[in-house]
């Protein structure tokens, strides 16, 4: 890749603003890494490690790794797809929306976004709680206001000490029809 994409660009910055903000506490460590918060929103996901670099017995600096998360959501999430409305969708452990079909909830707080729908908020703790399991929903449809019935599926993938939450989510009349054919 040319290193002057922009898309680099970002990711060498992020780099070192995770460098610069956890430097104090990097270079007192022997072993072990940090995974800083992920940088999130509409242009780039991008995730990262950092790890102290030691040469003998003296403090050499931070190895930072950067990881593009859309490589990872576009070969393995993106294309989670359960009849017509369902998908697939990625939320960290603190309930942040890392990737989801729609762009403009990338970012936010599923707590907020669901405040309204209690059966949500229950699916939401649970995942949240659980390194994996199975539920359903009631959500009202926004445009003919129906109330559909939905399941949802998940699992815990952990980067660092970070976990990210890989799930699909499906109105009962897409994921139930191929039981029946």
């Amino acid at each position: 890749s040319d290193i002057n994409t922009p898309q680099l660009g970002l990711a060498h910055q992020a780099a070192q603003d995770w460098a610069e903000k956890y430097y104090s506490v990097i270079s007192g460590m022997h072993t072990g890494f940090i995974t800083p918060k992920p940088l999130l929103n509409k242009k780039v996901r991008l995730a990262g490690l950092n790890m102290p670099v030691w040469d003998n017995e003296r403090f050499a600096g931070i190895l930072t790794v950067v990881i593009d998360l859309d490589k990872l959501v576009d070969k393995y999430v993106a294309n989670l797809r359960i009849g017509k409305f369902g998908s697939g969708y990625i939320v960290d452990g603190s309930g942040i929306v890392i990737y989801d079909q729609e762009k403009d909830i990338i970012g936010k707080n599923i707590f907020d976004l669901h405040k309204e729908y209690q059966d949500l908020l229950r699916i939401d703790s649970r995942m949240q709680n659980e390194k994996q399991g199975m539920g359903e929903y009631r959500f009202t449809v926004q445009k003919n206001k129906h109330v559909e019935r939905k399941l949802v599926a998940w699992n815990t993938a952990r980067l660092g000490e970070k976990r990210l939450i890989v799930a699909i989510s499906a109105p009962e009349t897409d994921a139930t029809p191929s039981m029946y054919s």
